[in-house]
Formats: C-alpha cells, sequence, structure tokens
C-alpha cells in the first residue's frame, strides 16, 4: 500500500463537466480512486481492476463522499463533480 496515494499527495484532478477524462491529463496512466464531491452520475468508465465495470457503473450515481476504486483509466459523467487521485505504484509498504 503506498501511503502518498492514500492521502492524495500524488495529485490529480477535479472534474466537473461532461468529457471523458483520463490520467494522462495528469501525467499518469491510471487513478486510484474517485471521490463524489456531489452526487455524481457516470455515463461511461473503464478500469484496469474490473472487466465489466464501463457497463456495470453506467448509468449509476455515486452519492456525495462515496468513493469509486480500482484503476480510472477513464470517466465520463453526465452530472456531478469527482476529484480523481493519481496512482504511482512506488514506495510501497506493507504486504
Amino acid at each position: 500500500m503506498d501511503i502518498m496515494n492514500l492521502r492524495g499527495e500524488r495529485g490529480g484532478i477535479y472534474i466537473s463537466d461532461t468529457a471523458t477524462h483520463t490520467p494522462a491529463e495528469t501525467g499518469n496512466s491510471v487513478w486510484i480512486a474517485g471521490v463524489a464531491i456531489t452526487d455524481c452520475v457516470i455515463s461511461a468508465i473503464t478500469q484496469s481492476s474490473f472487466d465489466n465495470a464501463g457497463t456495470a457503473l453506467a448509468g449509476a450515481t455515486i452519492s456525495k463522499g462515496m468513493v469509486v476504486w480500482g484503476g480510472i483509466q477513464s470517466i465520463k459523467l453526465t452530472s456531478g463533480t469527482m476529484q480523481l487521485f493519481n496512482f504511482q505504484g512506488s514506495n510501497r509498504i506493507g504486504g
């Protein structure tokens, strides 16, 4: 587990529009998590950690304060605002 990731010290991006966003915008290949700042509706999502995330979460409402975990490679919101956190697999601790 990377403590820097959990504290948000690796940076990220705040999104509040309906464009498709990718971690390349922040110089990364994946976001570790996204926190709903307001209630969000996901239009589309690609996650490296899940085979069916794009279809399973499409149309889902993520309530304010809830977290979407798991290798986010792209995300598009229908509405709402979300903070996405960069993932970098260095400085790992623990097992």
